[in-house]
């Protein structure tokens, strides 16, 4: 359940990422800081670590490899809340 519950939040941020991207393209405005990029991870090395973790069964989810993943995730989930309260405290169109 965890993991549903992160990946959800983790597609929800890229979706966002690449709607914002794409409204800058649109409007040719100066591109917006990116919602929740992490420097530490690509979202092709953390799935590639997730599918590192599957085959070790279905306790997988319960691994501290795992319990990294699910931070990386949450702290993802809080860079984009926050860049949203932000743009709403600055009057800035919010696509969420």
């Amino acid at each position: 359940m965890r993991f549903i519950i992160a990946w959800a939040l983790f597609g929800g941020t890229l979706a966002a990422t690449i709607a914002q991207a794409a409204q800058t393209v649109r409007s040719g405005s100066a591109p917006p800081a990116a919602v929740g990029s992490s420097p530490d991870m690509t979202v092709a090395q953390f799935m590639a670590r997730v599918d590192q973790l599957r085959p070790s069964g279905p306790n997988w989810p319960l691994s501290p490899e795992a319990g990294e993943l699910f931070a990386a995730i949450s702290a993802v989930g809080k860079t984009y809340r926050q860049n949203l309260a932000d743009r709403l405290a600055a009057a800035q169109t919010v696509e969420a």
